[in-house]
């Protein structure tokens, strides 16, 4: 008897978990100093007084503890590299024992990947894995226009065809293309869970009718 479908509720396995009880209660007291400390603050005495809303909170995102994790090189062997523009892949690198190359955004985000894709290029002869990234198609796909996305996948496209060539002629380059998750440009969701493309073109990688 009953729905098939469960409740949405990935927390209530930990509901009564003393460690993750405690966890909530400390994050809750840090959000509301936080909130007291941001609304006394005198730039938003100045946006009330603007008529605008106050910038008075902060949001977490899996908050938790930190776990031991072995640097890559220690784990793989080889020595790795991280060129993006957020802030967030200098916090990852650093926890994964990779070298961070910070590659600020422009308003030109083909320019931005294919510059992303040069720099990693002339790198590869100090570095065995180079990561490239570009928030680009998941920032246009929160805007929920679906042509705004279209614009960012074309701009992407033209972008990686300035720049792929050389590491498509490298024999001894591995390409791997792929994303970290489904972004839809419609309804509700912010991110969802369906597949994601994954391409390889190298050595060793044999075709099929894909």
């Amino acid at each position: 008897e009953g729905s098939l479908v469960p409740e949405p509720r990935p927390w209530a396995s930990h509901a009564d978990d003393p460690a993750a009880r405690r966890t909530a209660a400390v994050i809750k007291n840090y959000l509301i100093q936080a909130h007291r400390i941001l609304a006394a603050h005198p730039r938003n005495t100045r946006r009330l007084s603007q008529g605008l809303e106050p910038i008075n909170g902060l949001v977490t995102q899996r908050p938790g503890r930190l776990g031991v994790v072995v640097p890559l090189r220690e784990r793989y062997g080889f020595k790795a590299l991280s060129i993006t523009s957020g802030v967030l892949f200098k916090g990852i690198s650093a926890y994964l024992g990779l070298d961070f190359l910070p590659s600020p955004d422009t308003t030109d985000p083909g320019a931005d990947l294919a510059q992303r894709l040069q720099t990693a290029r002339k790198a590869l002869d100090d570095y065995d894995f180079i990561h490239v990234h570009t928030k680009g198609p998941d920032e246009a796909a929160h805007t929920k226009s679906p042509a705004a996305k279209k614009i960012m996948i074309e701009a992407l496209d033209k972008g990686l065809g300035r720049a792929i060539a050389p590491l498509l002629d490298d024999p001894v380059v591995l390409l791997v293309i792929t994303s970290d998750h489904a972004t839809p440009c419609s309804g509700d969701m912010s991110h969802s869970g369906e597949a994601v493309a994954l391409c390889f073109v190298g050595p060793g990688i044999p075709r099929d009718n894909v």
